[in-house]
């Protein structure tokens, strides 16, 4: 498992490279954005595969990192997404939702790891947290409508490439609210694979 995890994050590394190469050649700005859900996806990778233990041994709240994962992975997506489609074919109003729901699941995961007391209604921020992915998901899936409706030749391919990743990540938090259950220690690699 753990040498199928170090291919996998290989792959990403790999493509990483290549496309910073072939931006500082061609200055095609979506080369530049397509590095964002890469990283975003080794993030993922480090962060369910446990390897971030190894910088944080002492790390208890790696459910936390995990979300912070994904929201990074659908900010990058929602930005590569952006890039990828022709000028003024996506909505703007939805990017822009996505963007600010990304900064606010981003700055929950890390009060979380703050020591604060519990006097805090953590479970009413963690209601929001997930309130504020599904919401993600959805303007993504919108931008998608917007630009299909807009006769967008880029978003078909948009749509074959990134669907199976976005469907893992909905199930992924389905999963994680409790909704769906899976019990497989592949299910923590899913969206890494997927993506």
């Amino acid at each position: 498992f753990n040498v199928i995890l170090g291919g996998l994050a290989g792959m990403p590394s790999g493509i990483l490279f290549y496309n910073l190469t072939l931006y500082a050649v061609l200055r095609h700005r979506v080369l530049a954005a397509f590095c964002w859900p890469i990283i975003g996806t080794l993030f993922y990778g480090i962060v369910w595969s446990n390897a971030i233990l190894w910088f944080f041994p002492n790390m208890s709240t790696a459910t936390q990192f995990g979300w912070n994962a994904i929201t990074t992975c659908f900010a990058a997506t929602a930005n590569y997404f952006r890039a990828f489609i022709e000028p003024g074919l996506v909505s703007e109003w939805a990017h822009t939702q996505i963007m600010r729901l990304s900064m606010f699941t981003m700055a929950v995961c890390i009060t979380r790891l703050l020591p604060l007391t519990d006097a805090i209604p953590w479970r009413m921020i963690d209601a929001l947290l997930y309130i504020a992915l599904f919401g993600m998901v959805a303007l993504l899936v919108y931008n998608c409508g917007v630009a299909f409706s807009r006769r967008s030749r880029a978003v078909r391919f948009f749509l074959f490439a990134w669907s199976l990743p976005v469907i893992i990540a909905f199930s992924r938090i389905l999963w994680g609210v409790g909704t769906i259950r899976v019990e497989s220690a592949l299910f923590d690699a899913t969206s890494f694979v997927a993506m």
